[in-house]
């Protein structure tokens, strides 16, 4: 990804997602080296958006407790707004 549609991707993804907003997780991108993030966060696990930064990555808080953050490429679902 050039640098140029990288900030536009994560100039949508500022626009788009926002504080408080809950997702799940449908899996993380294959970074190719080798980690597997899935024993950090499994597939399915639910979790609130804490921050997106100037990068795009959703920074999150996961029900199971992990802190790990949301890239670009990364697969997930928005949740219905509760209330």
């Amino acid at each position: 990804m050039n640098s140029q549609h990288a900030h536009e991707h994560a100039a949508h993804r500022k626009a788009e997602y926002r504080r408080g907003m809950r997702v799940r997780l449908i899996r993380f991108a294959t970074t190719g080296d080798g980690l597997d993030d899935n024993h950090l966060v499994p597939n399915g696990t639910c979790g609130t958006i804490t921050f997106i930064d100037d990068l795009g990555t959703l920074h999150m808080r996961w029900d199971n407790g992990s802190t790990l953050g949301l890239a670009i490429g990364d697969e997930f679902e928005l949740l219905p707004a509760s209330g």
